[in-house]
């Protein structure tokens, strides 16, 4: 880094990387810290030293603001004799980093003295050259801008925070107790107890814990811990676990514990409820006792073992397969191993899952003269095309006699030409004008052509709702009279099936000579 400044070599390093990294290769954090300290000039063999002898890897966050540090150092004591050596002064930096707790030294190690270690984690000293450095807006650290930052391209980044370790409690005078509390405004799980935590380590920092009433408490050590919830096998991990003998209660971090577990917590004025993330599956109810929301680790006594919980209807409906109120009423009546007490219910899952259409009320009126009102529809096409080229057919059906007319097309644009014939033979044969035409939506009954016939001969037409067949009803049930005699017909004499034209005229003949219900 000749006749470069700190932040132009890293800048110039931070180039190198990207292209690398732009390349298709991944390179290691421990290869890019090498790489810079292979790069420091001598002036900076104690804080390489420092580095590579540091028992906890180093971040290149970390380096890049502990390089800055150390080049404002270097700089001043390049201008007078140095007055110590400079290794005793990361000596002082590396207690103070071990005593931390496994956290990363201070962005600005310059001017650290002794006395700084009695200081609490909530206040902080001011720093002038704080003041000149520019803070980072992707990372928040002082010491380099956005565009240098090593979490530039990393999208999922998040920054860490350094904020005070506050535990705002108002703790009630008493005596220590096993349950614990859910806090919101701390920043880490607390404990008064040394048993809660898994392989304790002493605590050499210089942080506290700060109250809500402003007095700090100690901390004496930290790790890991496990919470296991009562009346279910599941346990929570609490990381980052201290040891703060002077509290009451103890005290979890709601974040860090939904966070960690993949939970949900639920508030009201009664407690609250705490749910699997995953599954949504419930897995703890608290209580809401002196204005704290407890955690209650005692299992339930053995007493409780003689309890027994009668399944409601609604449950043995639903373990059945959903069967209908009767079935399930013959059961508790007859079955008395089920134990039952059979009340009326409600199943939403079989309301959801077995609704149907509801029925049509049956047509009861009947055209009393002839020709009052014809029912029609068409039928095809025909799977299997005719001898003379037919593909649909359609019917007209007189409401009084139920005699049936079937006509055979080509194509439905014939509608209104078989229809026209069947007005003539009606004005012909009985000397009358059909009164009202019952038919569905189609197009063949909806077309211009055939809505002005019907005007000109006066002709009302009564149309079924958009995909309501019931209200065409009689026409379809004719459909399948004539089509079930026309298979029966065809299985008894062995045609050919482009025969089909004549086997249904020849069905329709019979239906018509038949006697009727009406």
């Amino acid at each position: 880094m000749k006749n470069l400044t700190m932040q132009q070599y890293l800048t110039q390093v931070k180039t190198i990387v990207d292209n690398i990294a732009a390349s298709g290769s991944k390179i290691d954090p421990e290869d890019i810290i090498l790489y810079i300290l292979n790069g420091l000039p001598a002036s900076y063999n104690s804080f390489k030293t420092f580095i590579r002898s540091s028992p906890l890897p180093a971040d290149l966050d970390s380096l890049y603001s502990l390089l800055c540090s150390e080049e404002i150092h270097v700089n001043q004591e390049l201008l007078k004799e140095p007055a110590i050596d400079p290794s005793a002064l990361y000596a002082t930096s590396y207690n103070q980093y071990r005593g931390r707790s496994q956290r990363r030294p201070p962005k600005n190690t310059k001017n650290q003295s002794s006395n700084q270690t009695s200081q609490p984690l909530n206040s902080s000293p001011a720093s002038n050259n704080d003041n000149n450095r520019p803070t980072c807006q992707i990372c928040g650290k002082i010491g380099h801008l956005a565009i240098n930052c090593w979490h530039r391209c990393n999208f999922k980044y998040a920054p860490t925070t350094t904020s005070p370790q506050r535990a705002m409690l108002a703790q009630p005078a008493g005596p220590m107790t096993q349950d614990w509390v859910l806090d919101t405004g701390a920043s880490t799980h607390l404990t008064p107890d040394n048993s809660n935590i898994q392989h304790p380590q002493n605590y050499y920092g210089t942080d506290a814990v700060s109250v809500a009433n402003g007095s700090s408490m100690p901390i004496h050590h930290s790790g890991q811990g496990l919470l296991p919830l009562p009346d279910t096998p599941r346990k929570l991990r609490l990381c980052n676990l201290l040891h703060v003998p002077s509290l009451t209660h103890n005290l979890l971090y709601v974040s860090k514990l939904t966070d960690d577990n993949s939970i949900s917590i639920t508030f009201d004025a009664n407690g609250f409820e705490m749910n699997d993330s995953q599954d949504h599956r419930l897995l703890l109810r608290g209580r809401f006792l002196n204005g704290l929301y407890h955690i209650s680790t005692r299992t339930a006594g053995h007493h409780e073992a003689l309890i027994t919980n009668v399944s409601t209807s609604l449950l043995w409906h639903a373990r059945l397969g959903h069967p209908n109120n009767r079935i399930l009423a013959s059961l508790a009546n007859n079955v008395p191993t089920i134990h039952m007490p059979y009340k009326n219910f409600s199943c939403t899952s079989c309301i959801v899952a077995k609704s149907h259409k509801l029925q049509f009320n049956k047509r009861n009126s009947i055209s009393s003269s002839l020709f009052d009102l014809i029912h029609t529809d068409v039928w095809g096409p025909a799977l299997i095309i005719s001898t003379a080229g037919f593909h649909y057919y359609v019917i007209f059906l007189d409401d009084c006699t139920r005699f049936t007319w079937i006509y055979f097309m080509h194509t439905k644009q014939e509608t209104l030409s078989k229809f026209k014939i069947l007005c003539n033979l009606i004005k012909t044969q009985f000397g009358r004008v059909p009164k009202q035409l019952q038919s569905n939506g189609g197009g063949e009954f909806t077309s211009i052509q055939f809505k002005t016939f019907l005007q000109e001969q006066g002709i009302q037409q009564r149309l079924s709702c958009p995909h309501t067949p019931e209200q065409n009803g009689t026409s379809e049930r004719k459909h399948r009279h004539i089509l079930e005699l026309t298979r029966t017909l065809f299985h008894s004499s062995n045609m050919p099936a482009n025969f089909w034209p004549e086997v249904i005229s020849t069905a329709t003949y019979l239906i018509n000579r038949l006697p009727s219900t009406t």
